[in-house]
């Protein structure tokens, strides 16, 4: 399972203006075939960016360096905002994916888990999410806890994160 994502760059990708520790920045992530290319922007390049071709956007800051990797907040919206857009995806590497977000989701407590829908395209689990009560179903992989934790991350490279992987396991009793 290989992704070509690069982790947050130290310069605008359409500028090259070079973003200093603390600054504000936005991110956006394109899909380019069957994977994905993360580029970031400053502001003013961000904002006269065309909406077509963008997969998820989200602004963030470029961490400080005394600040410690494992404190970095997950970008909750984003990490919504990549689930629901890889929702109905029949491409393995993004039903894998979407996966992983949803084991960061439910570890958030922003979904639960009600439990497992076996059909005939394979297990799926049943999310809910509490604020809105949507239902959201996710086609369970059946991912080594090795796999769970290489695309975990991968998420953290999107994202601009340094998190541990959940574990199915964990996470399905949760």
């Amino acid at each position: 399972m290989e992704w070509e994502l690069r982790e947050l760059s130290r310069q605008c990708a359409q500028c090259a203006c070079v973003f200093r520790a603390g600054e504000t920045m936005f991110s956006a992530v394109f899909e380019r075939g069957d994977a994905f290319e993360r580029l970031d922007f400053c502001g003013p390049c961000f904002h006269d960016l065309p909406a077509e071709g963008v997969f998820a956007r989200w602004r963030t800051q470029v961490p400080l360096p005394s600040e410690p990797p494992l404190r970095r907040a997950v970008n909750e919206s984003a990490v919504r905002e990549f689930f629901e857009r890889l929702a109905g995806a029949e491409d393995r590497m993004k039903r894998n994916f979407r996966y992983v977000l949803a084991l960061m989701l439910m570890r958030r407590k922003a979904l639960r888990f009600v439990g497992v829908h076996r059909g005939e395209g394979g297990e799926e689990l049943v999310l809910r999410d509490p604020r809105t009560q949507q239902e959201h179903r996710v086609y369970n992989p059946q991912l080594t806890e090795e796999e769970i934790a290489a695309l975990t991350e991968e998420v953290g490279k999107v994202l601009n994160l340094r998190c541990e992987a959940p574990t199915a396991a964990r996470e399905e009793r949760a």
